[in-house]
């Protein structure tokens, strides 16, 4: 049974629909329609993958050497950072809890050094992350963010280009005498 689909003689009853929705809904309790919801998740069909049979044997291949996920540098089987760069790339890093100190520090370097593009969603979690791992400190990490992200903001609108009024056009040079 379709809903939602209509020739273009008909009238889609969008209201009626919505209405009948809703009253499927109202007669179960919350636990059962996220429990349906879940079951659905699990039992969706298998998407494709998004490469070729060639690179996925190539990606499972025993031979294949891992890369950095930050800078694709060549990486041991065995290291627990990158050599070029520093990002963490063990297996175990972020369950350790010795080097799991060195994955979350990564995370939140990210947030104070130049270059970081900052949006909703990333300016929250920097904000969620200074307040679980610096506690008392966080003033001056939100401090540092703050400067990092104004500064990028200024350089921002430094290296746009200045707005002409309307109807001005490009500068023509004056001809030749």
């Amino acid at each position: 049974m379709q809903l939602l689909s209509w020739t273009s003689t008909e009238t889609p009853d969008l209201h009626g629909t919505m209405m009948k929705w809703i009253q499927k809904w109202q007669a179960q309790s919350p636990g059962a329609i996220i429990g349906k919801w879940f079951r659905s998740l699990c039992h969706a069909a298998d998407k494709p993958d998004p490469w070729s049979k060639e690179t996925d044997e190539g990606i499972r291949d025993p031979a294949a050497l891992p890369v950095c996920h930050h800078c694709f540098a060549p990486q041991e089987p065995a290291a627990w950072f990158c050599p070029e760069c520093g990002a963490a790339t063990g297996p175990y890093n972020n369950v350790m809890p010795y080097l799991n100190v060195f994955s979350v520090g990564e995370v939140v370097r990210s947030g104070v050094k130049p270059g970081t593009r900052f949006n909703l969603l990333r300016t929250a979690g920097y904000i969620l992350v200074g307040f679980l791992e610096y506690h008392v400190f966080s003033p001056l990490y939100f401090f540092r963010l703050y400067r990092n992200h104004r500064s990028r903001k200024e350089s921002a609108e430094r290296d746009a280009p200045e707005a002409s009024p309307p109807g001005s056009g490009p500068a023509v040079p004056p001809p030749p005498q």
